[in-house]
């Protein structure tokens, strides 16, 4: 899991070539939430598993 919304917006740029700049603040805000509902459904997944680490 990334730190926060700027190291998203960082790995965006670099990792994929988009310019978060044309994205605009709203839309990277709207995917960093996206991102972190995501991870949290995933480790309440993973828990629900006996046995399996914590990520």
């Amino acid at each position: 899991m990334l730190a926060d919304e700027a190291a998203l917006a960082s790995v965006l740029e670099q990792a994929f070539g988009i310019d978060v700049a044309a994205l605009g603040d709203e839309r990277v805000s709207r995917l960093w939430r996206a991102a972190c509902a995501q991870h949290e459904d995933f480790v309440r997944q993973r828990a629900a598993v006996p046995g399996t680490p914590a990520p």
